[in-house]
């Protein structure tokens, strides 16, 4: 009798060990869709404070297939409008069910859908984040964090001379010679600034906005979410 107790008393043991084996591997492979950054920022955090995150989608719209089937369209407006469609369909599809986990969390704020590259931008506590790890759609999660790539740098006198016909940076570049070798003079030529943003009150660009009816300001500040950076 007590040989069979024991041996039951093993089985069991050898079953607990599988079950916790099995979970801390589990475990591990959720943690390693967090980013490092984002790890250590939560491992400074209170449970239930909100982080700002990037959640990338496990699937991603292959690019040899988008320009195979884009090549059908001759006409570059046409191109462009079906990409958009295409890649606006796909992000919608696929971005669904992770969507629908975080409508149902009360602690999950600011969702934010982007289709170009398919990610969803959020606020969400740790256990949400924990959670979203464990989503079969979920590739990633990282800190949406904000980064200064350009050291700053102390500009002398000359430079900050607001006398000058052209500005510091344009001559550093000689785009003036450019112009006057080339005859280059910008007319008619729409600029996209793709940034952290200007200042459309500066001199040498306040006369020459784009406008839209739809942008006031000039443009979108994506991370704000709204049309211009001074609010309030």
């Amino acid at each position: 009798m007590l040989q069979e107790y024991a041996s039951n008393y093993e089985k069991i043991l050898l079953i607990v060990f599988v079950s916790v084996c099995l979970c801390q591997s589990i475990f591990a492979q959720n943690i390693a869709k967090i980013d490092a950054d984002l790890q250590q920022k939560m491992a400074l955090r209170e449970t239930d404070e909100l982080i700002r995150i990037n959640i990338i989608l496990n699937q991603q719209y292959d690019q040899t297939e988008m320009r195979m089937k884009s090549s059908v369209f001759l006409k570059k407006e046409e191109k462009r409008a079906f990409v958009v469609r295409e890649l606006k369909s796909f992000a919608e599809e696929t971005q669904q069910g992770v969507m629908d986990f975080l409508s149902a969390k009360p602690t999950v704020f600011k969702v934010q859908s982007f289709w170009i590259a398919n990610f969803i931008n959020c606020y969400a506590n740790i256990e949400t984040i924990y959670e979203l790890s464990s989503h079969p759609d979920v590739l990633l999660i990282g800190l949406d964090q904000e980064h200064q790539w350009i050291p700053e740098e102390k500009m002398s006198g000359d430079m900050l001379d607001e006398t000058r016909e052209i500005t510091y940076n344009v001559q550093k570049v000689n785009a003036n010679l450019v112009w006057n070798v080339l005859g280059y003079t910008g007319e008619n030529v729409i600029v996209a600034i793709l940034d952290t943003g200007v200042n459309y009150n500066h001199l040498d660009l306040k006369d020459h906005m784009w406008i839209h009816p739809n942008f006031p300001y000039y443009g979108w500040n994506v991370y704000g979410n709204n049309n211009n950076e001074r609010i309030g």
